[in-house]
């Protein structure tokens, strides 16, 4: 591979990832697609390939009930043409009949299993290009089993998702993916994920909890409405390249510092405050300005932002600084596997780092060109 930096690699994910050097990465941060959710308007490919197989994917012809009036390909064991034709439309088996192969685009696996699968092939590649050093970040949410997830709604749905130009597909039964399993139950993507990910080797350090305020307001009457979801902390090794984060110490510590609660016969602290040598280390750190803050706790609250373009999964850039910072050293490497509107890449070059980015859309590579270019030039630190 040509490594060459701050640029993003047009192709598959798990392609282009063997194309990269052995433990060439300093950070990953990445959030890929969620099981049953979209449709990304990319060509599938094949996984999980017998060498040497003729595949034989199942086309048949069958009428079509579903006027949901969207347009787009679908070859992920879907329907195949628009969705607004009422006439027959061809649809295909999406397995291999010869070697069980499957075609079609991550995230939209017949089962959460396939998926979880083909999530965990690919961090093992990301896993061999990771430094020793390196850290890997990364969100994902979760599937109500028995969901429509968002397939059918209209802007006059009370469920509709405040987006623009979205499709979604149903599978080959002309079902929602997630019809018929387990109904109204959470999936636990996000931890059966997690849960492989650590039994193929990988050190899970911290779940942060993304606590979202300005969350979209959910129709459902008989469950609270989701506001957050996860980031997972992973690591290759036990010793890493991590510089600690703060956040701002509470009032009731400022004050436990400055006046004290401790025991003048014992010189113990009591009801949780400091004894008294600890204090006025505190109390003189305070006075010059030295005291940053505690260790920063493992929920970030972060409000969703607006986004013009038309990527459907656009996470904050404030999501993306905290694991930069702590997990990249300055004028090292960031990679988002999955880069969509290039968020990951923005803020890289906002924090002086390199970035790399593998996306099979060429649109959202445009839109993410786009954003990167508006930005100043950054002088990096030597």
């Amino acid at each position: 591979m040509n490594f060459v930096l701050d640029r993003i690699i047009r192709g598959h994910v798990l392609e282009e990832l063997r194309k990269f050097p052995k433990e060439s990465i300093d950070c990953v941060v990445t959030s890929p697609p969620y099981w049953a959710l979209r449709d990304y308007q990319t060509k599938g490919i094949i996984w999980d390939a017998k060498e040497g197989c003729k595949h034989d994917f199942k086309i048949e012809e069958k009428k079509n009930p579903m006027d949901r009036g969207g347009k787009g390909q679908h070859d992920s064991g879907g329907l195949v043409g628009k969705m607004g034709d009422k006439t027959t439309t061809k649809t295909m088996s999406g397995l291999c009949q010869k070697c069980g192969a499957w075609k079609g685009q991550l995230g939209l696996e017949p089962t959460f299993e396939l998926y979880i699968k083909h999530l965990c092939d690919i961090f093992d590649e990301i896993k061999r290009t990771l430094k020793n050093t390196g850290t890997c970040w990364v969100n994902l949410g979760d599937t109500y089993g028995g969901s429509n997830c968002g397939y059918g709604q209209t802007r006059q749905s009370s469920g509709f998702q405040n987006v623009t130009k979205q499709t979604y597909y149903p599978t080959s039964k002309m079902k929602p993916l997630a019809a018929g399993i387990m109904e109204k139950c959470l999936l636990q993507i996000p931890f059966r994920f997690a849960i492989e990910m650590v039994n193929r080797g990988w050190i899970l350090r911290n779940t942060v909890i993304w606590w979202k305020p300005s969350c979209m307001p959910s129709s459902a009457k008989d469950r609270f409405t989701v506001d957050f979801e996860y980031v997972f902390f992973f690591v290759k090794n036990k010793k890493y390249w991590f510089e600690t984060q703060y956040e701002p110490l509470q009032e009731s510590s400022l004050s436990r510092a400055r006046y004290g609660s401790y025991s003048s016969k014992t010189d113990k602290g009591i009801h949780g405050g400091m004894n008294l040598k600890n204090q006025l280390k505190v109390f003189e750190k305070i006075n010059k300005g030295e005291l940053r803050g505690r260790n920063k706790r493992c929920v970030w609250r972060i409000s969703t932002k607006p986004f013009r373009g038309s990527h459907f999964a656009v996470f904050p850039e404030n999501l993306i600084e905290t694991p930069i910072k702590a997990g990249c050293p300055q004028n090292g490497i960031v990679l988002d596997p999955f880069m969509g509107s290039g968020t990951t890449a923005v803020v890289a070059r906002k924090l002086g780092r390199n970035y790399l980015g593998i996306e099979l859309n060429p649109k959202y590579i445009k839109m993410a060109e786009r954003r990167i270019r508006a930005l100043p030039k950054i002088r990096r630190v030597a």
